[in-house]
């Protein structure tokens, strides 16, 4: 198939930070371009999972990798292109968030910021001075349909609250609605107990190497 009037190119149309790794150029991709596709584009685990197909655990095998599929090798010179269409997380601003809940709830206040984001009462202050942007991917994900679903519609905000409330009962709370004042998700989740020996054995581990045999090399 030849190119039509326009003589279009994919290294044309290609940012030249991407075409000088090859991404352009008629070699086999590797997972090392992979690396060099995440960097280039400061793209989260999460976002480059969602882009490319895969799911985040595969992706560690696929940077790995010493050959690309051919799929995977034209999802990746094509978003090398057009880096616009990579998914991203939206992430709202704290002030645009908080805004936003305020004019719904005045009730809400900045110290609530954190659990409503599965967090901790200290983590409003840290939320408030640092951002949305630099939190963890979950944070941000959840943050985006926050706002996503009170700007689609005021009302789903009452839902939003009802749901951070059920969780702060299934979490042992008491009373849940107390969560947006002190927190406390993790305080009442009891700690799993420690395997003993056996049990670690029987579940993939291995014995103590006091236990085990010297390895003696075969004479000649």
């Amino acid at each position: 198939m030849k190119n039509d009037v326009n003589n279009a190119s994919l290294k044309d149309k290609m940012p030249s930070a991407m075409a000088e790794v090859g991404m352009a150029d008629p070699g086999l991709l590797t997972g090392s371009n992979i690396s060099q596709f995440v960097s280039a584009q400061n793209l989260h685990l999460i976002e480059l999972s969602m882009g490319l197909g895969v799911n985040s655990a595969a992706l560690y095998t696929k940077k790995g990798a010493g050959l690309l599929n051919s799929t995977l090798s034209l999802l990746l010179r094509l978003y090398a292109a057009f880096p616009e269409h990579l998914p991203r997380f939206k992430t709202p601003t704290y002030e645009s968030l908080i805004e936003r809940i305020t004019e719904i709830d005045p009730t809400f206040k900045p110290t609530n910021f954190g659990p409503l984001l599965g967090l901790e009462i200290n983590s409003s202050f840290r939320l408030k001075t640092a951002g949305l942007e630099g939190s963890a991917p979950t944070v941000r994900s959840l943050a985006y349909l926050i706002k996503l679903l009170i700007d689609d519609d005021p009302n789903n905000w009452w839902i939003i609250k009802d749901a951070v409330e059920i969780e702060a009962k299934a979490r042992k709370i008491v009373p849940a609605e107390s969560v947006w004042q002190h927190g406390g998700w993790k305080k009442h989740i009891p700690k799993p107990a420690p395997l003993t020996s056996s049990k670690a054995v029987a579940a993939g581990g291995v014995k103590s190497s006091s236990t085990a045999k010297p390895l003696h090399r075969r004479q000649k």
